[in-house]
């Protein structure tokens, strides 16, 4: 315990023996720390400042400002002296706290005075104001409890067969494919027309979407014309994987209906 009050005087005595080097000069510091315990002592067991220099002019002459310089550091640095100006602070907020406290409590007061007063006036010139109760909202009554029960069942089965046509407007996620599959049926568009074919660009292929549709695999009957002459850039087409060769994708146009997406080869081989 000893230790500790010591540890807590340090700065304290530091400050004492900061002050009476100034004053004393070249002495040593053990007799100058001495001298320092000694002085914070005698003030702590002074009443007060006036006392404190009273007891001093008995030990040694301290000219009055060094006096009132060491009252100062005690004063500010001694823990007797902090824990009393921590316990009148406490004080101090605690009644402000109960303070406000009681003009609460005393504005609460005065509130249901008022009010109470309000509802007097208004009963005495007019109408009386209305309970809670009557402004709530009024139970149903028994007859009209089966009405509404259908009301809300028909309202019910409306909300059902609206969200089945929402579902069925909707249009059916197609399954994507990594690369094309032989002999499948994909819809594209064209993203070139040459001579001697055309560029289809699949849809439904993560990769290698891009084919070809050689002059032979367009139409039936090309005759004369040109495939510039039927197909343009952009057009939606039907096409069929004929034959795969690394990155080279053969397609067919010919042999799918171009509505409905149908195999005509595997038609006309079941026929």
């Amino acid at each position: 315990m000893e230790d500790f009050e010591e540890l807590e005087l340090q700065p304290l005595v530091a400050k004492v023996v900061s002050e009476l080097q100034g004053h004393l000069g070249d002495m040593a510091y053990d007799r100058i720390s001495s001298l320092a315990k000694i002085l914070i002592a005698q003030r702590v067991a002074s009443k007060n400042s006036d006392e404190f220099s009273n007891r001093l002019k008995d030990l040694r002459e301290f000219p009055g400002p060094l006096v009132d310089r060491i009252d100062d550091h005690v004063v500010a640095l001694h823990p007797r002296y902090n824990k009393k100006t921590l316990r009148i602070k406490g004080t101090q907020e605690e009644s402000l706290q109960e303070k406000r406290r009681r003009e609460k409590r005393e504005k609460k007061r005065k509130d249901g005075r008022a009010g109470g007063t309000g509802e007097e006036e208004a009963t005495i010139g007019g109408d009386p104001p209305p309970r809670p109760s009557e402004t709530k909202r009024r139970p149903r009554i028994e007859e009209n409890e089966g009405e509404d029960k259908d009301e809300y069942n028909n309202a019910k089965r409306r909300r059902r067969e609206q969200q089945k046509d929402t579902q069925k407007q909707k249009p059916a996620s197609k399954k994507t494919d990594d690369k094309p599959m032989l002999y499948k049926v994909y819809d594209g568009h064209i993203t070139g027309v040459k001579d001697f074919g055309a560029f289809v660009n699949l849809d439904g292929v993560k990769q290698c979407r891009d084919g070809l549709v050689h002059v032979s695999a367009l139409v039936e009957d090309l005759g004369a014309q040109k495939p510039s002459d039927l197909f343009s850039k952009g057009q939606q087409v039907k096409v069929k994987v004929i034959k795969i060769e690394g990155r080279r994708i053969a397609l067919s146009m010919k042999d799918v209906d171009q509505q409905t997406g149908f195999d005509l080869a595997m038609k006309a081989k079941s026929a």
